[in-house]
């Protein structure tokens, strides 16, 4: 009897729910046949944006272009940008040492999509990297 990768992936997930973290986070194997897992810290910040955001952000959108740039001309932001096909949120994810997290929640605050409403909900979270082209 053969599983699907959908039956395989949820049961993975459920395994990990119930490791602790420490085992999440580790640098070394947690079998003898897996690799070491090395771990990158971002801070992530995500938007949900209202309903019909193409049509409404355009008055808003240079200044919150500028607003991001400023971030990542000092090196903090290693990757931004919003959802597509529904445009509802975005997501920023900020190289960790560059940026504290109130340094984000301030940014949020002021953020033209955010001051005019455009943003119905944002929270500022840690994102842990384990794989990928993107990585160190």
């Amino acid at each position: 009897m053969s599983l699907s990768f959908r039956t395989l992936a949820l049961q993975q997930l459920r395994l990990t729910r119930h490791l602790p973290q420490s085992a999440l986070l580790s640098t070394t194997p947690l079998n003898n046949k897996s690799a070491p897992v090395s771990v990158t810290k971002f801070l992530c910040l995500r938007y949900s944006y209202v309903d019909n955001m193409l049509e409404k952000r355009t008055p808003y959108r240079a200044d919150h272009i500028n607003a991001v740039s400023k971030l990542d001309a000092a090196g903090k932001v290693a990757i931004s940008g919003a959802f597509n096909e529904p445009c509802d949120g975005a997501l920023f994810l900020f190289h960790e040492g560059t940026i504290t997290q109130d340094e984000i929640k301030e940014f949020a605050k002021t953020d033209p999509y955010v001051v005019n409403g455009l943003v119905t909900s944002w929270q500022v979270s840690e994102y842990m990297g384990v794989r990928g082209s993107m990585l160190p």
